[in-house]
């Protein structure tokens, strides 16, 4: 019979420690306005802060690209 229960790790980790610096959560590298202002996008279009963000980053992308092919 195999055991079921879910492992644990040994130490649990205190909140908001992380194992490294590339595991911050992007609400934290990014200023407060901005991340209000996704925030509330995301309340009114209904649409989540994870595809407001990426939207945006994909026309950012293709802004830039547009720029540089102009030059």
């Amino acid at each position: 019979m195999q055991d079921t229960s879910r492992s644990y790790p040994k130490r649990r980790k205190p909140r908001g420690e992380r194992r490294s610096d590339d595991l911050t959560m992007l609400s934290a590298r990014i200023d407060n306005e901005l991340n209000e202002y996704v925030r509330t996008t995301a309340f009114e279009t209904r649409q989540s802060k994870q595809e407001i963000v990426s939207e945006a980053l994909r026309l950012h992308r293709e802004y830039y690209q547009a720029n540089r092919a102009t030059k």
